[in-house]
């Protein structure tokens, strides 16, 4: 799996992917609307002070907050029950 890219439905359980992440591989899925995580960190291409905001945020208000500036924003978050 190192350096490979699924994709994977939103059905699959939030430890399959931590097993796929500690690999090395990276996922995109879609996320249901009630899912909580925290975004820990954020890619440097986009302003470092937009950065700084949106690390320790809920997954949610990060993507309204993606979504007013037109962005897309690759992000690694941690998952909470």
């Amino acid at each position: 799996m190192k350096d490979m890219l699924l994709l994977m439905d939103r059905g699959f359980p939030f430890d399959s992917f931590a097993k796929k992440d500690s690999f090395g591989g990276g996922f995109v899925t879609r996320l249901k609307p009630n899912t909580k995580a925290e975004v820990v960190s954020v890619s440097l291409d986009i302003p470092e002070k937009l950065r700084k905001k949106i690390i320790g945020l809920d997954i949610q208000e990060t993507i309204e907050i993606a979504r007013s500036f037109k962005l897309d924003i690759d992000a690694k978050v941690a998952v909470r029950s």
